[in-house]
């Protein structure tokens, strides 16, 4: 290792000095301009479910897809520092940060600290931690949680300890309350250190005693959310979902978003080149299984559900893949016979590449997102006494009150079939439309005027638009 080849004195300064200024790179990255982009859906259901009492926060969760753990956290900060698009993305950017402090602690308790430094800096420059890092949902805190239970594993691996075991217990509720994914996770460390532990015979039986113990607590503390996800999915398998079936093609894509494609190549390279070399020892062998396991097994299980049940694979959701798979290729890099320097070289390198990708993460814009902000605000300047709106569709309307406040709505209008067909208003209405169909706002128009009202005006935003008429 660079701080252990260069003595005590070396280590001293070297690796917490490196370490800072990673760090401080990393939040620059993921503090920078966080309220520049109006909240874009997703986000503003995060927002609506946790603004409420600590009760709705649970209730109004349970309809959704995922546990409640992040909602509260953003229960907590809004009701101390308000609830403006700065201040709800804060704990992601937060949560983004640390994680690049984790992955340096799991890098080290992999290979020492030079790992933990590339495996820091690579994950500084992530993508699509970044962009994480700027919404308002849990993935950033999700990654964070299950980079911390690898290391507590790891950790447990190394002196299985029952201190170190309800570590283990209480890093693994954090990820199962963070995530659908966080079960799956959560299920393929967990197995995968139960048969590391029972390979090793009769000696090992203490430990795998406290593990089964500490991570059974962790699985009935989530027991009852469990319960609530398990109903959840089967409204979802009986409805319609829009994640598409994987292919080949969907996988690379998705994989190259967690996992960028240099740091995807120096990775491979790595891993292939230690296990050929270390065929022959056990050194860190069962570190190394269990780190990619939790990468693969998590996958596997996703991609099995996707083709029996319904399509639930997508990049964000194996977010925790990233800080993972970096700790384990820079672990894999330091343990080949190489110059320390040509390492170095390598993962510079490699930031190289990254560094145009991390910059425009930072104002991440993709076409899908809607500007609610200036809608709103345009809207706002038009309106009159009287006037009435409906919001199409219905996914759309917590994003709009975000920005509008607690209006009411003309109408609950579920359907492209009822948004055509028109409705009764005493002086003005304001159609308020997201674009996801093709031509639905010229059916919309046509449909008025034949009703024999007068197009006011046709305003067009960011993915979304508005529609005004009145009376003839």
């Amino acid at each position: 290792m660079w701080a252990q080849s260069r003595g005590q004195k070396h280590t001293h300064w070297f690796v917490p000095v490196a370490l800072m200024l990673i760090a401080a790179v990393a939040a620059t990255l993921r503090f920078w301009d966080l309220g520049h982009r109006s909240l874009w859906i997703d986000e503003a259901y995060s927002w609506f479910q946790a603004n409420g009492t600590f009760a709705e926060v649970f209730t109004r969760t349970a309809s959704d897809n995922y546990p409640p753990l992040h909602n509260m956290v953003l229960w907590a900060v809004s009701g101390v520092f308000g609830d403006s698009e700065t201040a709800l993305r804060a704990p992601s950017a937060v949560f983004a940060t640390l994680n690049v402090v984790a992955v340096f602690l799991l890098g080290c308790r992999l290979a020492g600290p030079a790992a933990g430094l590339l495996a820091a800096l690579l994950l500084a420059l992530s993508p699509i931690e970044i962009e994480q890092a700027h919404q308002v949902r849990m993935y950033a805190m999700f990654s964070l949680a299950a980079t911390l239970h690898l290391w507590a594993m790891l950790g447990f691996l190394e002196r299985p300890s029952m201190r170190r075991a309800w570590l283990c217990a209480v890093t693994g509720t954090v990820v199962l309350y963070s995530h659908l994914y966080g079960t799956f996770l959560f299920a393929a460390s967990a197995v995968t250190l139960t048969a590391i532990l029972l390979a090793r015979g009769w000696p090992a039986r203490g430990a795998l005693l406290r593990l089964i113990a500490t991570q059974s607590v962790a699985a009935i503390i989530f027991l009852p959310w469990l319960v609530v996800l398990a109903r959840r999915a089967m409204t979802v398998v009986d409805g319609s979902f829009w994640i598409p079936l994987p292919d080949a093609g969907y996988l690379l894509e998705n994989t190259l978003r967690v996992i960028p494609a240099p740091a995807a190549i120096l990775i491979l390279l790595a891993l292939a080149a230690w296990i050929v070399l270390h065929s022959r020892r056990r050194e860190g062998g069962a570190a190394i299984l269990l780190m990619l396991l939790a990468i693969l097994g998590p996958l596997a299980i996703a991609l099995a559900l996707s083709f029996a049940v319904k399509p639930i694979l997508i990049d964000r959701y194996m977010i925790f893949a990233g800080p993972l798979a970096f700790a384990l290729g820079a672990a894999a890099l330091v343990r080949l016979p190489v110059p320390q320097l040509l390492q170095a070289a390598a993962v510079l390198a490699v930031a190289g590449f990254m560094l145009l990708p991390a910059r425009a993460a930072v104002s991440f814009d993709p076409p899908w997102f809607s500007d609610w902000r200036a809608l709103v605000a345009g809207q706002k300047s038009m309106m009159r006494e009287g006037d009435s709106t409906v919001v199409f569709p219905p996914n759309a309307v917590h994003a709009y009150r975000y920005y509008a406040g607690p209006v009411e709505l003309a109408a609950d209008l579920q359907t492209p079939e009822e948004i055509v067909r028109p409705l009764q208003f005493e002086t003005r209405l304001w159609i308020v439309q997201r674009l996801t169909q093709p031509g639905l706002g010229d059916e919309i128009v046509a449909a008025y005027l034949a009703a024999g009202h007068r197009l006011v005006g046709r305003y067009d935003f960011k993915n979304c638009s508005l529609i005004l008429f009145s009376h003839q």
